[in-house]
């Protein structure tokens, strides 16, 4: 979880254009491509080669609309359950587990939505008149094109950029009153299934931590696009300042119960603080090779530092895990290495 939205940040504190070298574009182009997942689900551009106009809008409303499409396939899904199924006790655990990946899902395709919603207000002037950025045969402001952004787009920027995060903040805060409230053990079950891939790791009085990241990736979002107009510098510095406080808001509530987890968050919001630094070198232009060679090794080390560290505390963590969901499986896997360690002792005495 913690990667995922590592992947996620960074990717969007570097949609700021602040003149970047081509190998930190390239850098920038690989961490794009493993965090922009809802853009590979959905692409459809191989469908309509021959009206790029139309595939920016219809790409905008076919993302919008991946949460009413996930809950109608959900929704026939747990139908087919509660037809075939003879137990209500496993109907309840399956409607438990298909929200549970909905709300995963949910999760993970959110950045890439709201970069979706965005682009149609990320425009670039070419001779005299403006474009989206990431689209140039489509012209910004005609009548079409505000159809769309504010008939689409802005709608599900409000959607899930500030519906889905509070949403989620008050379910989780919910979660947290069921604990101490009168509600029953097969309530509390429930309830704990559905939301577990966002309580994990959390301290009990941090469970709706995940709304706070999530509204710290739509500001993000935001600073990348609203303020292209008004000058770069300025951008990146409140966008600094924005990662900044975001730092300082991690460092005051330490929401991970393992201090190791509040380490690599931090951490995260740190290298993405370095990206947008580095890249204030680049808006002054006139940089040797050297210098830029110096930059990009800078963000290559910095990325390297996170990505090893994480694989330490996941090799760590992974041993408790099965032993704590699957302790047969462990029991096993246990015996065997001990059994392997035997031999090779008899062997070399």
């Amino acid at each position: 979880k913690i990667l995922i939205n590592y992947i996620q940040l960074v990717t969007l504190a570097s949609t700021i254009d602040l003149n970047w070298s081509a190998e930190i574009t390239t850098l920038f182009g690989i961490q794009d491509q493993i965090g922009a997942i809802s853009e590979q689900l959905v692409s459809i551009d191989c469908l309509l080669e021959n009206d790029q106009v139309e595939v920016a809008y219809l790409k905008l409303l076919i993302v919008s609309l991946l949460v009413p499409l996930i809950a109608v396939i959900f929704s026939i899904v747990w139908i087919f359950i509660k037809i075939f199924s003879k137990s209500e006790e496993r109907v309840k655990s399956a409607t438990d587990h298909l929200l549970a990946s909905g709300f995963i899902l949910v999760f993970l395709i959110h950045p890439s939505i709201l970069k979706t919603a965005f682009k149609l207000f990320n425009c670039t002037d070419l001779d005299g008149s403006p474009y989206m950025a990431s689209d140039l045969a489509v012209q910004c402001w005609t009548s079409e094109h505000k159809t769309w952004a504010f008939g689409v787009a802005l709608p599900a920027l409000i959607l899930w950029g500030v519906g889905i995060p509070l949403f989620f903040g008050l379910a989780l805060a919910k979660t947290r009153r069921s604990r101490v409230g009168p509600q029953s053990d097969e309530s509390r079950l429930s309830q704990k299934i559905r939301f577990e891939f966002f309580l994990s790791g959390y301290k009990a009085r941090f469970n709706y931590w995940e709304m706070v990241i999530l509204y710290r990736k739509f500001a993000i979002a935001s600073i990348a696009v609203f303020l292209t107009e008004i000058n770069r510098t300025a951008q990146a510095l409140v966008c600094v300042a924005a990662l900044w406080l975001a730092y300082v808001i991690h460092q005051w509530g330490q929401p991970f119960q393992r201090h190791e987890y509040n380490k690599l968050e931090a951490y995260s919001i740190i290298i993405s603080l370095i990206t947008i630094y580095c890249g204030l070198y680049f808006l002054i232009g006139g940089l040797s090779n050297g210098v830029r060679v110096i930059l990009f090794l800078v963000l290559v080390f910095a990325n390297l530092i996170f990505v090893f560290f994480w694989m330490f505390l996941a090799s760590s963590t992974l041993p408790r895990k099965i032993r704590h969901r699957c302790p047969s499986t462990y029991r096993k896997l246990l015996e065997t290495f001990m059994a392997i360690k035997t031999t090779k002792g008899k062997e070399s005495s």
